[in-house]
């Protein structure tokens, strides 16, 4: 296996949006979690080859103590070889961060920050329920800019009250660090998260899907100006500075998740742990395999998929892989008013939506679905 995400399922608080798996860190469950960590690193037999990408994810990792996360590292990089082409990222969030960490991570081989910034303004920061404000996010911006040439830098668009100056502002103060990598998110609302129920109750009204569009293009106009590439829908990257380990997702190469609640792809198969950081540590006290789930995909599953993830990134989908199916001119035909429109072109055998049409993601992959009879 070259590719694993390890998530760490802890943090300060739980944001208003965030339906990630974590819970505040308390007692001794972080020993017991890195233990548990470990133990499941040993019951697979295929990590003997340097890894490509490792992504440490969660949560928050970056919540964990010096001592914690020189620890947890440790056991990361006893188990999996690293070296300097493997992409080793961790994400981070502001306020968690100091000179310490800092060097204990690029002692064992970080070499890519995430880092949680959302925005760079106190009311946006407040609604969200972030545990930072702007002035930590931009003191973690100049620590990281100071010692990382590859770092991330997420923000998020489609908050209540956020206009095209607010936008703006933080973007512009984000370039102040030149991050080769940005992310922009939408703020969608997620079943059982705080924000979900708040506006189910009618206490929060989200934007109009015109004034997210809006904002959208913004991102987009302003970013690429700036020489950043648009290569996912969410994800902008200087030349030679997109993320590996999204790219595997996206182009459906096989990943090894550890931890409560991480995902697997290998072969026709996806898997996904316990998600409880409690049960996950008492399983694997017992030597007993995490998975709590899987999945045998279809040929009609893998194929959905190569159309849904593929669809998400610049680079799109061949046709020639469905050709089975039907030819590529039938495709195109059946495609027409959205490729007249501009939402979706085609160059050769490889059809890609426009940067027009990667906002309307979701009714356009479905389209395409339909003229490929998945």
């Amino acid at each position: 296996m070259k590719n694993f995400y390890i998530h760490v399922p802890f943090c300060q608080s739980k944001c208003q949006y965030c339906d990630f798996y974590s819970i505040v860190t308390t007692g001794s469950i972080v020993d017991d979690y890195i233990d548990a960590v470990g133990k499941e690193l040993i019951s697979y037999n295929d990590l003997i080859d340097t890894a490509d990408t490792v992504y440490i994810g969660g949560g928050t990792p970056t919540v964990l103590n010096e001592d914690d996360i020189g620890n947890f590292l440790k056991t990361i990089t006893d188990h999996i070889q690293i070296d300097i082409h493997t992409e080793f990222t961790i994400e981070a969030n502001p306020g968690t961060l100091n000179s310490e960490k800092i060097g204990i991570m690029k002692d064992h081989g970080i070499n890519r920050i995430s880092l949680g910034v959302q925005s760079l303004n106190d009311k946006m920061l407040s609604f969200l329920g972030r545990s930072h404000n702007a002035q930590q996010a931009e003191d973690a911006l100049r620590l990281i800019a100071a010692n990382f040439t590859n770092y991330s830098v997420d923000i998020i668009y489609g908050i209540p009250a956020q206009d095209r100056s607010v936008m703006t502002d933080t973007l512009e103060s984000v370039f102040e660090y030149e991050p080769p990598h940005i992310s922009a998110y939408e703020l969608t609302p997620e079943g059982g998260t705080p924000l979900f129920e708040d506006i189910e109750a009618a206490m929060i009204t989200m934007p109009d899907e015109e004034s997210v569009l809006e904002l959208y293009n913004l991102c987009e106009s302003i970013l690429t100006e700036r020489g950043y590439i648009h290569y996912e829908i969410s994800n902008y990257g200087k030349k030679g500075y997109e993320a590996r380990h999204n790219m595997n997702y996206w182009k459906r190469g096989e990943y090894r998740g550890i931890g409560p609640s991480a995902h697997s792809f290998a072969g026709k198969k996806r898997q996904r742990n316990v998600q409880d950081v409690h049960e996950y540590c008492s399983i694997l006290s017992e030597n007993t395999s995490p998975v709590d789930e899987v999945i045998e995909l279809t040929s009609e599953d893998e194929l959905r998929e190569v159309v849904f993830l593929g669809l998400r990134t610049s680079a799109g989908i061949v046709l020639e892989q469905f050709i089975e199916r039907l030819s590529p001119d039938e495709v195109v035909n059946a495609l027409h008013s959205s490729i007249n429109e501009g939402l979706i072109k085609v160059d050769g055998s490889r059809l890609s939506l426009t940067s027009k049409g990667m906002p309307l993601s979701n009714t356009l992959t479905l389209e395409v679905m339909r003229s490929l009879r998945l």
